[in-house]
């Protein structure tokens, strides 16, 4: 409880990280009680004040339907958001979707900007296009 007593006087002071931190227990119950709507409100939040992550953990509530609708459309637009602004692992989450839908250049463009900064699972992913023949090396 101390550590809740903390972040509301961090998240006073407009702090994102608390604002992520408290999101993150109200999603899983710790400490507080269990809130997707809550959550919700405090990624918002978070948003509002330039975080440029917390975008892919809104997109997470669209792809699953936490509080708001189901709706692949706004889970796309938010993790598109999110790697604009530097989510690497948002990128990787594009290239899956890209792939899934036979968007293979743009998957592979996703990829390579991952790779590139050193996401090894994107890396991983890059190979093994190669390898099964989806895309030659001169796509790169």
């Amino acid at each position: 409880i101390d550590n809740i007593k903390a972040l509301n006087q961090l998240m006073q002071k407009n702090n994102t990280d608390a604002f992520m931190a408290m999101a993150h227990r109200y999603q899983t119950g710790d400490g507080v009680s269990q809130s997707n709507m809550k959550a919700l409100e405090l990624f918002i939040r978070a948003s509002d004040l330039g975080s440029a992550v917390v975008y892919g953990f809104i997109a997470v509530h669209y792809e699953h339907g936490y509080v708001v609708e189901k709706d692949g459309s706004k889970h796309r637009a938010f993790l598109e958001i999110s790697a604009k602004r530097g989510s690497i692992s948002c990128r990787r989450r594009l290239a899956k979707i890209e792939e899934e839908n036979g968007n293979i250049d743009l998957a592979i463009k996703h990829w390579t900007v991952a790779a590139n900064a050193g996401f090894q699972e994107s890396l991983d992913e890059l190979m093994r296009a190669f390898r099964d023949n989806i895309f030659a090396k001169e796509d790169l």
